[in-house]
């Protein structure tokens, strides 16, 4: 089987509350990114995130660029995105805190 990617239905509009934290209960930061999220199809947009993120996470992130889209080696196909943030919302775990940041 061929692998694919789905837009999740989250995205079925343009806002996105994309998340990331630390998998610690007790430490890290974790972050809540509230935004506007926009299908990017420039060519030389992907190719340099594709260059950066095989550059840190190795070959395996390798992608090559067509149609407006990434496509790994196996043929599979994802669109990409990006979220153009209007706030984003951070907790701190261990010596607890919270914060907010708007744009």
């Amino acid at each position: 089987m061929e692998p694919t990617a789905e837009l999740d239905p989250r995205f079925s509009d343009d806002d996105a509350v994309p998340t990331t934290g630390a998998g610690s209960l007790h430490e890290g930061l974790d972050r809540v990114v509230e935004g506007v999220a926009e299908r990017v199809t420039d060519s030389a947009a992907l190719k340099e995130l594709s260059a950066a993120w095989e550059e840190k996470y190795g070959p395996t992130w390798h992608f090559e660029v067509r149609d407006g889209a990434f496509v790994n080696v196996a043929g599979g196909t994802a669109p990409v995105y990006a979220v153009r943030p209007s706030k984003v919302l951070g907790f701190r775990k261990g010596h607890y805190s919270q914060t907010r940041w708007r744009f």
